[in-house]
């Protein structure tokens, strides 16, 4: 992989932002990391301290000039729980082992961390973790695919938007959970999702669809309200996606089938899935 090279600006930035005394070390991360920056991507710096930091110590953005810096402090022991959470697995481990490290202390424990990351395997245990949160996230989507149904309903932009972004959103982040795939960053996981899904699949031709990317060939209806169709197809699909780990339990299918037969209902719904 290759990686940003740590200038005297990011040098001068951490020391100016990094307490000794505090902290027990500083990490670059996101896309500079990476070498993948552009013009508009923030710096991201990620500071490790002692004990838990109060909310509004958490998280800040600043100005250096015309460079966007985000300013992050977590704890030790936040870190450590990365490893036991599938959410923070898919969102943060790639990230970790991506990491360069700016400041670390003697012991270096912030290099035994990023090695506790690149040795990372997924475990049976962490796989049956990762789809119980991936069913949870599922189920509480179910009140997007309302939003988006009573918006096609009764014509209602702001429900059909909040549906459909909300599905849209939160889509990826199931089948990440489901096929365990550790995020490259923030605008890279829908990519390697797919790339997982397949680039021929349905899921991806729904999820194409729901985003505007590629424009429906049913120009009688605006897009918003195609967006809104293909996003509670999106949802559904996904369930099938799952359906095996969902059989495994009856709440969770008759939960399900509720929410498809609801969707089936929707004559605007039937007649997009009828033209695919």
């Amino acid at each position: 992989m290759s990686q940003t090279i740590v200038t005297d600006r990011i040098k001068n930035l951490v020391a100016k932002h990094d307490s000794s005394l505090n902290f027990l070390g500083s990490l670059l991360v996101g896309s500079h990391a990476r070498a993948k920056h552009n013009w508009y991507s923030d710096l991201d710096l990620l500071f490790v301290a002692r004990e838990t930091p109060e909310k509004h110590n958490r998280y800040r953005l600043l100005y250096d000039h015309e460079l966007l810096v985000s300013l992050s402090v977590c704890s030790m022991s936040e870190m450590e729980e990365i490893f036991d959470d599938p959410c923070q697995i898919v969102q943060k481990l790639q990230g970790l082992r991506n990491a360069q490290i700016l400041r670390d202390r003697d012991d270096h424990i912030l290099e035994r961390l990023r090695e506790q990351a690149l040795n990372f395997k997924w475990t049976d245990d962490l796989k049956r973790k990762a789809n119980k949160e991936a069913i949870y996230l599922l189920r509480g989507n179910a009140e997007e695919v309302h939003k988006a149904l009573g918006g096609l309903e009764e014509k209602n932009k702001h429900s059909m938007l909040q549906g459909a972004w909300g599905i849209c959103l939160a889509m990826p982040q199931v089948l990440a959970l489901h096929f365990g795939v550790l995020a490259e960053g923030d605008s890279s996981l829908v990519e390697q999702v797919i790339a997982k899904a397949g680039r021929t699949s349905l899921w991806s031709h729904y999820y194409s669809l729901a985003t505007g990317e590629v424009a429906s060939c049913r120009q009688s209806l605006s897009p918003l309200v195609t967006q809104s169709i293909y996003s509670v197809l999106l949802y559904r699909e996904t369930v099938t996606m799952l359906k095996d780990s969902i059989e495994s339990s009856f709440n969770d299918k008759e939960f399900f089938d509720v929410v498809n037969a609801k969707i089936d209902e929707v004559p605007d719904v039937k007649a997009a899935e009828m033209s695919e």
